[in-house]
């Protein structure tokens, strides 16, 4: 067995090379594969494109009017637009309220903006700063997903959920929100606890100015 190997492996190098036969084993062995950082993994990828994305976790999977839509590239729209662009420090997921699921969005919030929220004591012009990059973060996935961010909530830093790895624990802020077992900052705007109702009526939410 071992000698017929070898002898494969003699006749495929003597015919096309080391790079031919590189290329010839990995078409016939090795599906196409390609990771794609400027691919939004929402986007139909055709058929016979030859190409397989990975696009994510199906638990993680938000379904909103019907579309699939997927964490990751509404997190990345998120952390473009945070002021501390900090990676992995946004998660995105679905509620149901008010007859419908709607998105929810946990950002990690930046040490001064946490340390203003504690005090109580948020500058005007900070208050208005935080409303007008909400207002972005909506417009742009709106744009880019055609979907509204319905719910914002913000968490201190050192208590957003990270794996050891550093990944963004999804299931873990969305359980805080419910269970209050996370301190969820107070601001205009945001969020601090929600209860899902799933008899199609109504959510029931602690918020400040809401917009």
């Amino acid at each position: 067995m071992r000698a017929t190997f070898v002898a494969i492996a003699f006749f495929i190098l003597s015919a096309f090379g080391i790079w031919g036969a590189w290329q010839f084993l990995s078409a016939s062995a090795i599906p196409a594969a390609a990771t794609r950082p400027d691919k939004i993994a929402s986007e139909p990828v055709p058929a016979d494109s030859g190409e397989l994305f990975v696009t994510g976790r199906l638990k993680d999977l938000i379904i909103i009017h019907g579309r699939n839509i997927y964490p990751q590239d509404i997190e990345q729209i998120v952390e473009k637009k945070q002021p501390t662009g900090v990676p992995n420090s946004v998660a995105a997921f679905s509620v149901w309220a008010n007859g419908q699921e709607r998105l929810c969005i946990v950002i990690e919030a930046s040490r001064t903006l946490a340390r203003s929220a504690r005090l109580g004591d948020l500058p005007d012009d900070e208050s208005q700063e935080l409303l007008l990059l909400l207002t972005g973060i909506r417009h742009d996935i709106a744009a880019s997903l055609n979907v509204r961010a319905e719910y914002f909530a913000f968490l201190p830093v050192g208590e957003f959920p990270r794996t050891s790895s550093g990944k963004v624990q999804r299931s873990v802020c969305k359980n805080a929100l419910k269970n209050g077992s996370l301190s969820f900052l107070d601001l205009p705007g945001c969020i601090t606890s929600i209860q899902e109702d799933f008899s199609e009526t109504s959510v029931s939410e602690t918020s400040t100015q809401q917009q």
